[in-house]
């Protein structure tokens, strides 16, 4: 084997490695894409499905109720005589279905 085959196998196999890298990327990125999508359906749902009197848990796993809705906050119980009010984003997802 000469050096000017051993170079060109080396070549090859270098634009080889860098095409299924190329396409690994691309899978992933359209994966991410899906994901990230598929999550902001959800948020859109959840947000549109506040209202007061269900149950909700909160990004920080505190659970309570919702009390009144806002545009940016809520007042959710998280104990009886206990209204706490939070962001709307804080809230992860409703747990009355």
């Amino acid at each position: 084997m000469d050096v000017q085959s051993f170079i060109n196998s080396m070549l090859a196999s270098a634009v080889v490695i860098v095409i299924l890298i190329a396409i690994m990327a691309l899978v992933m990125f359209i994966n991410s894409k899906k994901k990230i999508s598929k999550r902001k359906e959800e948020y859109v749902t959840l947000h549109q499905n506040l209202k007061p009197n269900v149950k909700v848990e909160f990004a920080s796993g505190f659970i309570g109720k919702l009390v009144r809705v806002g545009e940016e906050t809520c007042d959710v119980e998280i104990a009886p005589n206990t209204v706490v009010t939070i962001s709307r984003y804080s809230i992860s997802r409703i747990l009355d279905k």
